[in-house]
């Protein structure tokens, strides 16, 4: 009875005591009790899950890509992954391990080193995963190329798999880019020029290219071909301007050969360079995140960079254009070329 416990004890049990006597406890019963459905839907969202699941550091099954984008935000499931897989590899982990929240792959750091990445059956997230692998997996043929190295690489079940990379140090150029001198973004410009040329010295040899490059010839085939309509849809182009692209467009073959690939980054804007204040001054210290990198032509760097990073600032352009060492740069039509590969 409600009275049985001394006042200020047992209020837990003293309010089912009181509901009993007023004929309520059923009806608080079926409230706080959930239902075999509602459950099971809950658990395919990811919002519930088992001790053993949480204890194991496996990532849920999520009913929709809805679901998945929510879940890709929050903290959990990702760093218990992380500490799972970090302990599959010896690295050690402690209490400063953190999600990076933006990004459509989970991102985790675990620190002071290491990176480790979540690619699931959401957001072409396999292929996007076999893609940076093969990317990181080349990039370890030139020691000097500024960017993450491949640690480990593998499946926690049938339906994710993970990468494990070195930390690149330092601040992303997007967090500091307005407070740049422009000798700073000069430097970061010849910098990245270099980076690229890199990139596309790395050897093929071993790397089955017939497939890649097929999917590329075809891309920018069909982009070219519906070039106009792209352009409108985005509103990238006023209309007056809009009306000339289909006889404006240089040719298929002037663009140059597609058929001869190198390694591209093919997401070069200011979240992915990063740099370190070095008296004062912002150095570049690597790029990040390559899991848009693909074997194309090499002038396809160009549009995130001239658009998104220097933004059609034509100088920083012609700087980055030196190091970059584009052998089409000495040709009469490289500006039309140039800004077809941008568009």
């Amino acid at each position: 009875t409600p009275d049985f416990f001394a006042e200020g004890q047992g209020w837990q049990w003293v309010r089912w005591a009181q509901m009993a006597e007023a004929g309520t406890l059923e009806e608080e019963w079926r409230r706080q009790v959930t239902a075999d459905e509602a459950l099971a839907e809950r658990r395919a969202a990811g919002s519930i899950r088992s001790a053993q699941e949480i204890l194991d550091g496996s990532i849920p099954s999520y009913a929709s890509e809805a679901d998945y984008d929510v879940a890709a935000a929050r903290t959990q499931p990702w760093i218990r992954a992380a500490g799972s897989v970090a302990g599959k590899l010896g690295i050690p982990v402690n209490s400063r391990i953190a999600v990076h929240p933006d990004g459509l792959y989970p991102t985790v750091r675990v620190p002071p080193d290491h990176i480790v990445k979540f690619y699931g059956p959401w957001r072409h997230g396999l292929g996007t995963m076999e893609a940076e692998l093969a990317a990181l997996q080349l990039i370890s043929r030139n020691a000097e190329i500024k960017a993450p190295r491949l640690v480990g690489h593998g499946t926690l079940d049938a339906d994710w798999s993970y990468l494990v990379m070195s930390v690149v140090r330092g601040r992303p150029l997007a967090e500091v880019r307005d407070e740049l001198e422009t000798s700073d973004m000069t430097r970061v410009a010849r910098w990245l020029g270099a980076f690229v040329r890199q990139l596309r010295a790395l050897s093929l040899d071993g790397v089955e290219t017939e497939r890649p490059t097929r999917y590329f010839v075809d891309t920018i085939t069909r982009r070219h071909a519906d070039l106009g309509q792209i352009l409108s849809d985005g509103a990238v182009l006023p209309h007056r301007l809009l009306e000339q692209v289909d006889a404006w467009k240089p040719s298929l073959e002037q663009l140059g050969p597609l058929d001869t690939p190198v390694l591209v980054h093919a997401d070069l804007h200011a979240g992915h360079v990063f740099g370190d204040d070095i008296n004062g001054r912002f150095m570049p210290t690597g790029v990040i995140d390559l899991n848009r990198a693909r074997l194309g032509h090499r002038l396809y760097e160009l549009g995130p960079v001239w658009c998104w990073l220097f933004r059609g600032d034509g100088s920083l352009l012609s700087h980055f254009l030196d190091e970059a060492a584009y052998p089409e740069r000495s040709g009469q039509d490289f500006p039309k070329i140039a800004l077809a590969w941008c568009l």
